[in-house]
């Protein structure tokens, strides 16, 4: 028995421990195949502490009645592994949920309480439903359109899906963080160019519309190149004073320079009145008519 790794039970008060004992030394009993008239004293002989003194309790009391294997076993779930505590780990069972566990460590979790429900015991297609209700609903939902006959099927398609979905999560948060990664370069680039000052022939940046002088864009019309006009690019250019080319108004030499009384004198010529586009356009015209098939024009004169 020592060397299949038999252990001692001291009286915790876990039932798991408790029944954990008794399983591990009833498997010890069959692979030695211990005779039934030796299991008794063999399991007495690997209690200590509690455990002990609880059997020489009972021994004082009924010992003459405890004299075979099962009767031992008996009494010893009677005192570590009672019927309420088996009802309530039949509904922890019932209730177990994966959580934010694994499918490995759920199924683990679920192994462990099944054996106290009974009526799973006997029934594979029970344990399959059983074990898919506790599923994330995630996974649960993948598996609802498949039809499994045992445990070990659901547990390793549901382990397949968990191992899908983890990889698909993966992806996405790289996706999200290059995409944030970009975003955040772009913004940092465009901080960047705001801060710089325009230098030389750099666009003073005055965005789509155009100088006011030559109707261009990329500069303003205090910079535009065609406003700086030599004495060549003035022959086009009439004074509207005196009506001469070469010079604009406000470099005219006949212009009105005032005086101290508030009189002025103006030595250039009246400023020629330009005649209006609906004058021009009304300036003559033709009439015309029919008359016995033919037809005549006539010019008037200008009103």
């Amino acid at each position: 028995m020592k060397t299949l790794g038999t252990y001692h039970f001291e009286g915790e008060p876990d039932l798991y421990q408790a029944d954990a004992w008794l399983q591990s030394i009833e498997r010890n009993f069959a692979a030695t195949r211990c005779p039934i008239n030796f299991k008794k004293d063999v399991g007495i002989y690997y209690l200590r502490k509690d455990a002990l003194n609880w059997w020489e309790s009972v021994d004082r009391q009924k010992g003459q009645y405890v004299n075979t294997w099962e009767k031992f076993k008996h009494e010893f779930e009677q005192k570590y592994f009672p019927p309420e505590a088996r009802d309530r780990l039949t509904q922890e069972f019932l209730r177990l949920e994966q959580g934010e566990k694994s499918v490995r460590a759920y199924e683990a979790e679920f192994m462990r309480l099944q054996r106290y429900a009974s009526y799973c015991n006997e029934d594979d297609k029970a344990l399959v439903r059983q074990f898919m209700q506790g599923l994330k609903p995630e996974i649960g939902g993948r598996l609802q359109s498949v039809t499994f006959t045992n445990p070990h099927e659901v547990i390793e398609r549901a382990v397949n899906v968990e191992t899908y979905l983890q990889k698909e999560k993966a992806a996405w948060n790289k996706r999200k963080m290059e995409f944030n990664a970009t975003t955040k370069s772009k913004k940092g680039g465009q901080s960047s160019n705001q801060g710089k000052p325009h230098k030389g022939n750099q666009k003073s940046g005055n965005g789509d519309r155009g100088c006011y002088t030559c109707g261009e864009k990329g500069h303003f019309s205090r910079n535009c190149p065609r406003s700086f006009m030599t004495t060549e690019s003035l022959m086009h250019v009439r004074c509207y004073l005196c009506g001469e080319f070469g010079h604009y108004a406000t470099s005219c030499p006949n212009r009105v320079v005032g005086t101290a009384g508030g009189s002025g004198k103006q030595n250039a010529p009246p400023r020629p009145m330009k005649e209006s586009p609906a004058k021009r356009l009304t300036s003559s015209g033709k009439v015309y008519a029919l008359e016995a098939g033919l037809m005549w024009s006539q010019v008037l004169p200008n009103s």
